[in-house]
């Protein structure tokens, strides 16, 4: 019986996943496992550098009209004795699902600019834990001498986002907490 159960769950947890809706309004809390913020910089005018950050904390606000929705991204920064962490708090969502511009306040060490993300939201699916997951993807350049910093050759940063996020999805969270109770 409990072969049966499991068997079940699974193939309806992967029918669910295999397809991603459209857009589902709620508030998603980023996925700092999942999701990375890569960095490219020319360095020395020869070769380019990547980066990337390990902990990225957030929040997305997907209102029922997408262009009033709100980002709230907080990453830790290498240079924790001053500066610690990098935050960007959206303020205005322009476009459509399928491309739009992301807009807000990028602060690094203190500094403050305004930057756009050119992106695009991939859609949302079920996973096997109860949770709603929301993808999107953005890419925007800024220079290095606007946030303070110098530079050995191009003042130009690239960076790349690759954002998972996760919120409780009642439908799927109510059939996988059946399942851990069976198998208990």
């Amino acid at each position: 019986m409990k072969q049966f159960i499991l068997t079940t769950f699974f193939s309806l947890i992967l029918m669910n996943g295999a397809v991603a809706r459209n857009y589902s309004a709620g508030t998603y809390k980023i996925d700092s496992e999942s999701s990375k913020v890569g960095l490219e910089v020319t360095h020395l005018m020869i070769s380019t550098a990547h980066g990337s950050f390990t902990h990225i904390d957030g929040i997305i606000d997907l209102k029922e009209n997408f262009e009033d929705s709100k980002v709230y991204v907080l990453i830790d920064f290498l240079d924790a004795e001053r500066n610690s962490q990098i935050e960007f708090i959206s303020t205005n969502i322009s476009g459509t699902l399928a491309s739009f511009n992301l807009t807000g306040l990028l602060t690094i060490k203190g500094v403050t600019q305004k930057v756009t993300f050119k992106s695009h939201y991939l859609g949302v699916v079920a996973d096997g834990y109860g949770n709603d997951k929301a993808a999107f993807i953005g890419q925007t350049k800024i220079k290095r001498s606007d946030f303070g910093e110098e530079s050995d050759g191009d003042d130009e940063v690239k960076i790349d986002l690759r954002i998972l996020a996760n919120r409780p999805n009642k439908e799927t969270a109510s059939v996988f907490n059946e399942v851990q109770e069976i198998i208990r």
